[in-house]
């Protein structure tokens, strides 16, 4: 009976070896094609791997210069919000002035108004006496202490 399980055993084993020849063959193939694809693309992927290292070291060397751009801009702008800041501290403090200059302007555009209206009517009232000489005015008495200091 061992000798019938040993046959059996050995038939096996050769469908197994059979059946796997052509699995093994198209192996061999198909790893002969790979190696021969990798020796043709071999070349070609240096070219392009040097490539890909002279772009990224552009484009680190660009976002370098891109963040001194960056930090140059965001100096400008906090000069300029800090000038906003400034221009509407002097509105706040220019408000209140500009209300009073506004209640007062007419005002006092109107007193210089009279005032070179009389000025002027003083004038030509001593134009028209022919004097042309403008009234005396009095002239200011010795007090009584600049009197007696003489002596």
């Amino acid at each position: 009976m061992q000798d019938s399980w040993t046959l059996v055993i050995m038939v096996l084993l050769a469908v197994l070896v059979g059946a796997s020849l052509p699995v093994l063959f198209q192996l061999f193939m198909t790893l002969g094609s790979a190696r021969r694809s990798i020796q043709r693309i071999g070349p070609k992927l240096e070219g392009i791997l040097s490539d890909v290292r002279t772009t990224t070291q552009r484009i680190n060397t660009g976002t370098t210069g891109f963040d001194a751009s960056t930090q140059r801009a965001k100096q400008l702008l906090d000069a300029v919000g800090d000038l906003g800041e400034t221009v509407q501290s002097v509105n706040r403090t220019l408000k209140p002035a500009v209300a009073v200059g506004a209640a007062l302007g007419p005002a006092l555009a109107t007193a210089v108004q009279t005032l070179i209206e009389r000025y002027g009517r003083h004038r030509a009232g001593a134009a028209e006496d022919g004097s042309g000489e403008q009234p005396a005015t009095k002239e200011p008495q010795d007090s009584p202490t600049e009197q007696g200091d003489d002596g």
